[in-house]
């Protein structure tokens, strides 16, 4: 029962984090784009705020999961996809935090120009991170049904 549990919150956190990325990649960036550059910084700021949290939660639930998962039963293929959500630790702190941070304005103030190249710039690396959680998701789906 206690197996059952954890995979079950497992996949759904890791639902969640791909769903999430998935959201942010297809729909926020891309209008994030197609509005003038001072409106996509002033929504950048509690849009990125709004989500760390939630993200932390969910993409540590998943790691713990698959981790415990896969010790508990043998299925180590389980620690893989939690490899691929560590994977995205990296990625934000060492690529994706700098662009963040310029971005909100922590690093002083940028102009328009340098603004937008960020946020194409930041476009790219969240796909990158997207596709990593969307790889973990549907290994512990395909783990999870074809077991």
């Amino acid at each position: 029962m206690i197996n059952q549990v954890i995979e079950f919150i497992t996949l759904l956190t890791t639902g969640l984090t791909a769903g999430t990325a998935i959201y942010v990649s297809l729909v926020t960036h891309p209008a994030w784009l197609s509005t003038s550059v001072a409106s996509a910084q002033d929504n950048f700021t509690p849009v990125f705020k709004g989500s760390v949290a939630s993200q932390a939660l969910f993409s540590t639930t998943a790691i713990v999961g698959g981790i415990a998962f896969g010790i508990l039963t043998d299925e180590y293929l389980w620690i893989l996809g939690s490899v691929l959500m560590i994977i995205n630790i990296p990625l934000t702190l060492i690529f994706l935090m700098p662009v963040n941070n310029k971005l909100m304005g922590k690093k002083g103030n940028i102009s328009n120009t340098e603004a937008n190249k960020l946020f194409k710039k930041w476009g790219i690396l969240q796909w990158i991170r997207t596709v990593v959680v969307l790889i973990a998701f549907i290994l512990f789906l395909w783990l999870g049904i074809f077991k």
